[in-house]
């Protein structure tokens, strides 16, 4: 069974568009809930959908890019600690500059689940390119499909790792000064 079923996001017969502050109190599967904040603006939309055969609120999708990276430098995107988090998609833009990428060559990077100053948990998605043209780019799309949730991951306290970060591996064969690369991922917020 998927994690999530993206066919509930659309509402089903008998579902109930909510529009409230105070989040409700018996919500239904398919439910829809425009949470408000104390001035009636709209804070964010809510599904209620089943997460790993738990009924809970989903927010839409979202899109993060980092600005274009060059060479062998690490980005971070901090979580917020007050939601669960659901990496669904990791997608990489990559931009040669007078550097081919030759058979027995790779240039690899990483999106991984772990501390800014190193340790990384959990490896969760591996985007690598074996063969490019110079001054060529390129686009590849990896699923991802992980919760990442507030409590604990293996054992160990996830307040202590809240970030993702997004590292490059290469090889010596590649001067990836000549590479830049645009990671993007998408998630979904999943309310505790």
């Amino acid at each position: 069974m998927p994690f999530l079923d993206d066919s509930l996001i659309i509402p089903v017969a008998n579902s109930s568009i909510i529009t409230s502050s105070i989040e409700p109190s018996n919500p239904q599967v398919g439910d829809m809930w425009n949470e408000l904040d104390n001035d009636n603006n709209l804070i964010q939309q809510w599904n209620y959908l089943t997460v790993e055969n738990n009924p809970r609120w989903v927010s839409q999708l979202y899109y993060h890019s980092w600005q274009i990276t060059t060479g062998a430098s690490n980005t971070v995107y901090l979580i917020n600690p007050d939601f669960d988090i659901f990496v669904k998609q990791y997608y990489i833009h990559i931009f040669t500059v007078n550097q081919t990428i030759i058979s027995g060559e790779f240039y690899n990077r990483r999106l991984s689940l772990g501390s800014q100053g190193g340790g990384n948990i959990e490896l969760l998605a591996n985007a690598e390119f074996n063969s490019l043209n110079a001054n060529s780019h390129e686009f590849l799309e990896t699923p991802v499909n992980f919760l990442i949730t507030g409590t604990k991951y293996r054992g160990v306290n996830t307040q202590q790792f809240k970030n993702l970060i997004n590292t490059n591996v290469i090889t010596n064969k590649v001067a990836y000064s000549a590479i830049s690369t645009v990671p993007t991922f998408t998630y979904l917020l999943v309310r505790k």
